[in-house]
């Protein structure tokens, strides 16, 4: 009782004690000194005192003929416990009566446990430990089922709430059992955790857990010891932590830029009293001077490429796009891909669309000219794929502002008789829903300032050279600005 009192009181004000959900307790709660039920009400008291939404985990590992463990679960059946593990050993008459005796209790079927590597686990078993847990869960359910119709009013249509299973077997059991059934999982070891003498065999860090939609994850050492082998504290351990839980649950914010920031990929001046502080960022969209074409500047960018190298972070965008595209009755043959930001957009959306994926390159025109307030030109080409004239073409861009890219896009479809339907993006800065009567669709239209190169507000940052010409290529300068 008094680590855990140190360790709650280490915790208090601790953000990722809000993702705290149960606290777990092993066969240890039976040694003699340990006080068995005596201490895991002395623990529900202490949560209850500090106000925490947090329940008992009794990991016993039930695995015993059912008069045993009635026997034992009737000294916790009037605590509330939130769940129990339990062996896959165990009869369907076991079952039965641990329903009986603990019905608000979540029970988590053990089947494969995590130390055994995958290729003892097939040697030994003749199987996968993913295709066991399966084999075990359809099993039991078969019998239980039946045992379980006798009786009238019966609230528990499974054997088992969840399953226990380590990271690997995530993505299997998840396709393939009831989606009622959640799943526990331990074996999570990011890479600040490693150690050379590790027990746990089938492993990942907890943001992989959490992406492959793990329920609930079993931090143990990573979560109140850390790493003394290498120098991570319990704080920083945790600190670690927390970042990777963010990561993985950034989507469900349901703001496209947060999920933006979230890869480090957006980028803002600080604006004081007297103005932007800089540096400013130079966009692709031009203005005409008597020197020729400049390019507009301002004081946000939107770095859509430090996002789309993940498929995760894709597959969200393409996903807001297609809902749109659809609630506003918008339908493609092909999606044509921008250079260079839209093209892995445009294949995870015309995988989400079902429809064929091209894309245009790059022809550069004229190189950078920094000191007359030029960036790179150049031109989109199509040469690798084909477009035919009964083509709707639905064109991804990562970001549109000026348009300059997408009337360049334009001349090519018509130039060869196709259609363009609708202009798609990851984010809108233009502020216009439609660009010369076609529909511009995105995952989050926010109109960003632009101003000409000898505009009063930006004139002495320009006069300064405070531009980043390339964003994506200073990308840390600009990210230390902010910082600073």
């Amino acid at each position: 009782m008094e680590y855990l009192r140190n360790l709650l009181d280490e915790l208090s004000g601790d953000e990722l004690l809000d993702y705290l959900a149960y606290i777990k307790l092993n066969d240890g709660v039976h040694n003699l000194d340990a006080g068995g039920p005596l201490v895991v009400e002395q623990i529900i008291e202490e949560l209850k005192q500090r106000e925490l939404s947090v329940e008992i985990f009794l990991d016993l590992k039930i695995g015993d003929v059912s008069a045993t463990v009635t026997n034992v679960l009737k000294k916790y059946q009037n605590l509330p416990i939130g769940i129990l593990t339990v062996s896959s050993l165990c009869s369907v008459e076991t079952l039965i009566k641990l329903r009986l005796l603990m019905p608000d209790t979540k029970l988590a079927m053990l089947s494969a446990l995590t130390d055994i590597s995958r290729e003892e686990f097939q040697i030994r078993f003749g199987m996968t430990p993913g295709m066991q847990i399966l084999k075990d869960w359809q099993n039991i359910s078969s019998v239980y089922f039946n045992k379980a119709a006798k009786y009238e009013n019966w609230q528990h249509p499974l054997p088992f709430d969840l399953v226990v299973c380590s990271p690997e077997e995530l993505p299997f059991l998840n396709h393939n059992l009831p989606v009622a059934v959640g799943t526990v999982v331990p074996g999570i070891r990011d890479e600040w955790m490693r150690k050379a003498n590790e027990h746990q065999q089938r492993i990942t860090g907890v943001r992989q857990a959490l992406d492959n939609d793990a329920t609930f994850v079993v931090l143990g050492a990573q979560f109140t010891k850390g790493n003394p082998d290498l120098n991570v504290s319990p704080q920083e351990s945790r600190r670690l932590t927390l970042q990777e839980v963010k990561l993985s649950l950034r989507f469900e914010s349901g703001d496209p830029l947060e999920v933006l920031k979230s890869y480090d990929g957006y980028y803002c001046s600080k604006i004081e009293a007297d103005g932007i502080v800089g540096p400013l960022v130079a966009y692709a969209g031009t203005y005409p001077t008597e020197d020729g074409p400049k390019n507009f500047v301002g004081y946000e960018y939107f770095n859509f490429a430090k996002a789309e190298v993940d498929a995760s972070a894709r597959s969200y965008f393409a996903n807001l796009i297609a809902e749109e595209l659809s609630a506003q009755n918008l339908t493609g043959n092909v999606v044509l891909g921008a250079p260079m930001g839209g093209i892995l957009l445009a294949g995870t959306l015309g995988a989400e669309l079902g429809v064929p994926t091209i894309f245009a390159e790059k022809k550069v025109t004229a190189l950078a000219d920094p000191d007359n307030g030029k960036k790179e030109q150049s031109i989109p080409i199509v040469e690798r794929h084909s477009l035919r004239a009964e083509d709707h073409v639905i064109i991804v861009e990562d970001v549109v502002n000026n348009f300059s890219t997408t009337q360049k896009l334009h001349d090519i479809i018509t130039a060869r008789e196709a259609k363009l339907v609708a202009i798609v993006c990851a984010f809108n800065r233009s502020g216009k829903n439609d660009w010369n009567g076609i529909p511009v669709v995105s995952a989050l239209s926010i109109k960003a300032k632009q101003f000409h190169q000898d505009d009063p507000a930006v004139a002495a940052l320009v006069a300064a050279g405070q531009i980043v010409w390339h964003p994506k290529d200073e990308w840390p300068v600009l990210k230390k600005a902010m910082e600073d």
